[in-house]
């Protein structure tokens, strides 16, 4: 999330032709879409990981795809957000 933010401050603060924000272009918006995107399945994933674990139904495997997702979904979020600061955003 705090990648996110931090892209989506960014976006919104930097300004790029005829002195409007980067956020309101296409490519931009579509970066930060898929960010929260991806963001809000990781978090609904661990809560339903959550939910077998409370009922008693949890296993190994749930727990290991959930991690498996989610580290893969905080890194391609830190690298998009990355490439956000500067002209690399546009690539």
């Amino acid at each position: 999330m705090a990648c996110y933010d931090c892209a989506l401050q960014y976006a919104l603060l930097r300004k790029q032709f005829r002195d409007q924000p980067i956020a309101s272009h296409q490519l931009v918006q579509e970066k930060l879409a898929w960010m929260i995107n991806e963001i809000t399945k990781a978090q609904l994933l661990v809560r339903q990981v959550g939910r077998l674990k409370d009922a008693g139904k949890v296993q190994h495997q749930h727990i290991s795809m959930a991690k498996r997702n989610n580290v893969w979904m905080a890194l391609e979020c830190a690298r998009k957000s990355r490439r956000h600061s500067g002209r690399e955003w546009r690539g």
